[in-house]
């Protein structure tokens, strides 16, 4: 199968999954597609590899544009990114604040030859979007699982940006250099206690005697410039908030308009028709109504024999009042007439 005839197929199954949704296919000249999703809080996307015989499809990468916006105060908008020869151009190329590190190798440099391969991949690739990548927006966007990751990251490697590929958690804080300016900010948002100690953490690493020949000489006056912004940055999320699980429902809610698949939505169920009203014919209600009354005699009858076999001929028969006859022969003519229209007399009073 021609690689052209994979992108084909794959490409098909994806935007007839996504595009309702909200997502976009992009593809600038030079440059592999990439589904974004957009919104005015947070950008999220995936990136698509062919190559002769495999197919990648890759994680996803959030950027939380709050966050953005004050690394773009330290680095620059339209700038390379920083560790990297790749030009911004916030179309298929633009900083992110973290990425998924979720096990993904059934969808990296897997070989496909049929296309039963292409929508096996295709569908795998679905279940962890719907599913794993969707908790992993709804975690991110509540910037306190951010720390919590990052502190997780700290006690195993020393830091949240060392030796990224050694570390076994799920969020990974992107970036080079500026991937500490994104921990500081965070952290300054997030009123976490422990931010000073992060702030020792990116001076030592900025002070270190080989910081220019690592991180590159942009890294000691970005990072001059990022000082003078933390000051500026007021809080906004609470470490220890009562309130988080009622935050987390409100970013569920927001998720899941872009997350949920199409096919999973549940239709609402169809109103049944209002039974047509259809007046019971005369003759068939005063038929009804003359043997519901022989019945009612006859039952009357039958009890008044059973009384006297216990009590003897002292119990006496009473005879209703005209007025009591007159409640009695219209009460069975309403039921006769209207039980067969869902009518029912719970109980008539005596009165």
């Amino acid at each position: 199968m021609l690689k052209s005839e994979k992108r084909k197929i794959i490409f098909r199954r994806l935007d007839a999954e996504l595009k309702p949704l909200g997502w976009k296919r992009i593809c600038d000249s030079g440059h592999l597609p990439v589904y974004v999703f957009e919104n005015s809080l947070y950008k999220v996307c995936f990136r698509t590899q062919f190559g002769r015989e495999t197919v990648d499809l890759l994680t996803i990468e959030l950027a939380i544009k709050e966050v953005e916006s004050y690394i773009s105060e330290c680095i620059g908008e339209t700038i390379w990114i920083p560790g990297s020869e790749i030009l911004i151009d916030n179309k298929t190329k633009f900083r992110t604040t973290v990425k998924d590190r979720y096990d993904l190798s059934k969808c990296y440099n897997y070989v496909v030859e049929t296309e039963d391969d292409i929508n096996k991949v295709v569908d795998y690739f679905l279940d962890y979007l719907f599913g794993t990548a969707k908790k992993f927006v709804e975690a991110c966007l509540y910037l306190p699982n951010i720390v919590r990751e990052m502190d997780k990251h700290v006690r195993q490697e020393g830091a949240w940006m060392c030796a990224p590929h050694m570390y076994s958690g799920r969020i990974e804080v992107s970036g080079f250099y500026d991937g500490f300016f994104r921990g500081l900010i965070i952290s300054k948002m997030c009123d976490e206690p422990n931010f000073k100690n992060k702030l020792n953490l990116v001076e030592s690493e900025v002070n270190a005697p080989n910081a220019d020949d690592y991180w590159g000489t942009s890294f000691r006056s970005d990072y001059e410039k990022l000082k003078q912004l933390l000051p500026t940055i007021e809080p906004k999320y609470s470490m220890d908030s009562p309130n988080e699980e009622a935050e987390m429902e409100k970013i569920r809610a927001m998720v899941a308009k872009n997350f949920t698949p199409i096919s999973a939505t549940t239709e609402k169920p169809k109103k049944k028709a209002a039974k047509k009203f259809v007046p019971t014919p005369p003759e068939q209600v005063n038929k009804e109504l003359l043997a519901l009354l022989d019945s009612a005699q006859g039952e009357k009858e039958s009890l008044l024999s059973r009384i006297k076999s216990v009590f003897g001929s002292k119990a006496k028969e009473e005879e209703p009042s005209p007025q009591k006859q007159t409640i009695e022969i219209v009460g069975c003519y309403l039921d006769a007439s209207l039980r067969n229209h869902g009518f029912y007399n719970v109980h008539r009073y005596k009165n």
